[in-house]
């Protein structure tokens, strides 16, 4: 959870950053600024698929102990399912978010073009 957090503070950072460049200080090239603003939507699908890849070596590893120990409650087998899918739906807001700053960003970026 800690890399998604440190990653969800880069991608606000971020698109905090374009934002004020964007809207307000209207500094530099249209071209530095879209790179920019495409890094902060390809950082959010960064989240949710390291999201989705800890969540699968967290059930590998959980499935071996399941192995190991023999015979497990299935309560115990559901809780640390629920358990897991906690890094996923973090990934995936952090993607909702960057997918809503790249959207208002871009509609600056174009009509500031046009």
């Amino acid at each position: 959870m800690l890399p998604l957090a440190v990653l969800a503070g880069l991608a606000v950072l971020i698109a905090l950053k374009k934002g004020f460049d964007v809207f307000l200080a209207d500094s530099g090239d249209a071209q530095s600024h879209r790179k920019a603003v495409n890094a902060v939507l390809q950082l959010g699908i960064f989240c949710f698929f390291f999201g989705v890849l800890s969540q699968a070596v967290g059930l590998y590893q959980a499935l071996g102990a399941i192995v190991a120990a023999g015979d497990v409650s299935p309560a115990l087998i559901f809780g640390g399912l629920r358990v897991s899918f906690i890094a996923p739906i973090f990934g995936l807001i952090i993607f909702l978010f960057t997918l809503v700053a790249w959207s208002v960003l871009r509609y600056g970026l174009d009509n500031d073009e046009a």
